[in-house]
């Protein structure tokens, strides 16, 4: 059993939270980010392949799932948006090894980033005024170009 933090000697009122106000600063992966996109897409794959995508609305709900995971950690104030940014390239980046009819995959992937993500669609906003995503934003486009 963990001991309460008053026995240590600490008070809470010494913890300060910290949260990710920016997205000018360094940049790891999301694993929720990279989890939503992918989980999404073994969906969207069994979906196909049984041929259960019964309409547009069908994958337009599924691709807003997939980035939804990864958008909400970036709302939370947990991850910067450049983290799913990273995850997103590391994505389609691996679906190529992941699925055995890469093309579909990643045609869908890219529609869940970039028609469905309240987070891409920011950062594109911000990308031709803010130098510091320039790099991010091309890798990411670079990534996309499928």
């Amino acid at each position: 059993m963990e001991t309460p933090i008053r026995e240590r000697g600490l008070r809470q009122n010494e913890f300060e939270s910290q949260t990710a106000a920016t997205s000018l600063t360094s940049s790891t992966f999301s694993g929720h980010c990279l989890q939503g996109i992918v989980a999404g897409c073994a969906v969207f794959e069994v979906w196909q392949h049984n041929n259960l995508l019964r309409s547009a609305d069908s994958a337009a709900c599924l691709a807003q799932f997939s980035v939804d995971i990864g958008d909400r950690r970036v709302f939370a104030g947990v991850h910067y948006p450049t983290d799913n940014v990273a995850s997103w390239i590391l994505a389609m980046n691996l679906i190529p090894h992941i699925f055995k009819e890469p093309e579909p995959i990643l045609k869908f992937a890219k529609f869940a980033i970039t028609e469905r993500s309240h987070v891409y669609k920011e950062l594109q906003k911000r990308a031709t005024a803010t130098v510091a995503l320039t790099k991010p934003i091309a890798a990411l486009d670079a990534a996309l170009s499928i």
